[in-house]
């Protein structure tokens, strides 16, 4: 199943994507304790574009769930950073007062982060998941036939 978004980079939209997500997880079978992880990890990374980003305008979520494991995509075309620049640390210290970071490497089983001076972040998360029995995505075999455990995974990149 694939769900895309693009919303603006404003505060409000980051409950606005919680809670999109997290109605989807829920209606696909995730355990709840799993969705609250993945929904948590997610808030901090739109947050951090609604923070950091600059006047990007909009970002976007691409979330894929198959029967195995949850991914997301989260990327704007914000100001980005250099991590080689003098006085930056290293990708996710969250020195700098925030723990958006370590939320999202403490509940996620893979986070990625690549950025770009002037040509924004990507950050991708991936948990793996069980489903309830009832879950649709138990329809979904991934044998090419155009169900959702079908979809053409394309790495984001800014």
């Amino acid at each position: 199943m694939t769900l895309f978004v693009s919303v603006p980079a404003v505060p409000q939209s980051v409950a606005t994507i919680r809670h999109m997500v997290g109605a989807v997880l829920t209606e696909c079978g995730v355990a709840d304790a799993t969705a609250a992880e993945i929904t948590l990890a997610l808030d901090e990374a739109c947050a951090n574009v609604v923070l950091h980003a600059g006047p990007v305008g909009e970002y976007e979520v691409l979330m894929v769930l198959d029967k195995d494991c949850c991914e997301l995509g989260i990327y704007d075309r914000g100001r980005g950073f250099d991590r080689l620049a003098p006085g930056f640390g290293p990708v996710g210290d969250d020195s700098d007062g925030g723990r958006g970071f370590s939320i999202m490497r403490a509940t996620m089983d893979h986070v990625e982060l690549s950025s770009a001076v002037e040509d924004g972040t990507v950050v991708i998360l991936r948990k793996s998941v069980a489903l309830s029995a009832d879950s649709v995505l138990h329809h979904c075999d991934g044998d090419g036939d155009g169900t959702a455990a079908d979809v053409l995974r394309l790495p984001l990149t800014p």
